[in-house]
């Protein structure tokens, strides 16, 4: 998210690339406070005023409470939200660690993190490239026991674990962006 202070735009949460306009973020007028995709500039990002009426894209968890194996909860997502969740950054870890404080007790659920082709990745095509092992170690090939991931606490350090796809966890959680278009 983008936000303005004393005329100096900084980022909240982790934000390593940006995909902004040629000449933005120009603050024009002195009143851009706001950040938008704009379609007819290649979807690269534009400084913008509150008043712009845009379409918008929402960002949701969903943590489902039902006891699933790994597969269960792949498909459980799949039919009814979009997928397991990935966790592409340190906000969007961040933001699932928020919402799962309010929805749940248990902080180990399944995410859409798989063991495939030797290499980790997640079931919904993101990259890659952030890592959250916490306590645990990555398990790396050929000593690779566990197949998919879950997200866990242990002692109050939070990171992913990687577990057997059979094992059963308490909730399990999709995550997805959707546009929202006024009619």
């Amino acid at each position: 998210m983008l936000l303005a202070l004393l005329s100096a735009h900084f980022w909240c949460g982790e934000v390593t690339t940006f995909f902004w306009n040629k000449g933005q973020p120009n603050n024009y007028g002195g009143n851009e406070d706001y950040g938008a995709i704009k379609n007819g500039h290649n979807l690269t990002w534009n400084d913008g005023p509150a008043h712009w009426d845009l379409a918008f894209l929402c960002y949701k968890v969903h943590a489902i409470r039902t006891r699933m194996t790994w597969d269960e909860a792949l498909q459980y997502c799949r039919t009814h939200h979009h997928d397991l969740a990935s966790v592409a950054s340190e906000t969007e870890m961040m933001l699932i660690e928020k919402e799962l404080r309010k929805e749940l007790s248990s902080l180990d659920v399944w995410v859409g993190l798989i063991f495939m082709d030797a290499n980790w990745q997640w079931t919904d095509g993101q990259p890659f490239e952030f890592e959250n092992w916490g306590p645990f170690e990555k398990p790396i090939c050929p000593d690779i026991t566990f197949e998919v991931g879950t997200l866990a606490n242990v002692s109050g350090i939070k990171g992913w674990n990687a577990v057997k796809m059979q094992n059963v966890f308490v909730s399990v959680f999709g995550k997805y962006v959707y546009p929202y278009q006024s009619t």
